[in-house]
């Protein structure tokens, strides 16, 4: 195991840590492991959420992507037409760490429509406050070291302002770090206004999905669903 960089971000409070250990690149939030990326196959989805990613994000366009992080879901999103994929980080030794030692592994697997990544140091509430684009996807994918980020979820009222109309949100619950599914999803819920959104959750382990509407919460099925 090799620690190839390590620097401390007060943002987070945390030492944001790149480390190798062949094949396997990781991105570590102190001990909290944040990413891995196979270098012998960077298109593998390590993890739940990426699996779901690769498909409930086959063909989409104008995607915003909250959490870099090691930028390990890149290759899941396809895109329809020539496009720029904004992301966001609130860390801006992440996203030093990922252009240094993720981007180079990963860039022969993005589709070729996504023909540049813009990259903003900043959080998603900050985001959409003077955000004048239209997506036809965002992906929050965000967590503090202790949980979910719940002050994130404050800004859903917000979001539709950014959405295309027959867009679709996606969030990481996180289950797979954080506790049990059922808990997880009533604390979203008790942000949303019903009259905005339907809710769909995916779960990467369950037989069913519910689908019913445009913002999808996606997951491992750690627990009964409550909804």
């Amino acid at each position: 195991m090799k620690i190839l960089q390590k620097e401390y971000d007060p943002v987070i409070g945390a030492n944001v840590i790149t480390r190798y250990e062949k094949p396997l690149y990781y991105l570590d939030f102190d001990n909290v492991n944040e990413s891995k990326l196979d270098e012998t196959n960077p298109k593998k989805m390590i993890g739940s959420f990426n699996t779901i990613m690769a498909k409930l994000c086959n063909k989409t366009d104008r995607i915003l992507l909250a959490g870099l992080g090691g930028g390990t879901i890149l290759p899941a999103l396809k895109s329809k037409n020539k496009t720029t994929l904004d992301c966001l980080d609130i860390s801006s030794c992440v996203i030093k760490q990922f252009k240094k030692f993720f981007y180079p592994v990963l860039k022969d697997s993005i589709d070729p429509n996504i023909t540049k990544i813009n990259y903003y140091n900043t959080g998603i509430e900050t985001y959409v406050k003077s955000c004048r684009k239209k997506y036809n996807t965002i992906i929050i994918d965000c967590f503090k070291l202790d949980g979910i980020d719940e002050a994130i979820y404050t800004i859903f009222d917000d979001l539709p302002k950014i959405l295309e109309k027959d867009g679709n949100i996606i969030i990481d619950i996180h289950s797979s770090r954080f506790g049990k599914y059922s808990n997880n999803l009533r604390k979203i819920k008790k942000y949303l206004n019903p009259k905005l959104w339907k809710i769909r959750t995916y779960l990467s382990n369950a037989k069913d999905s519910y689908e019913f509407g445009n913002l999808i919460i996606a997951g491992e099925l750690r627990s009964p669903i409550h909804n």
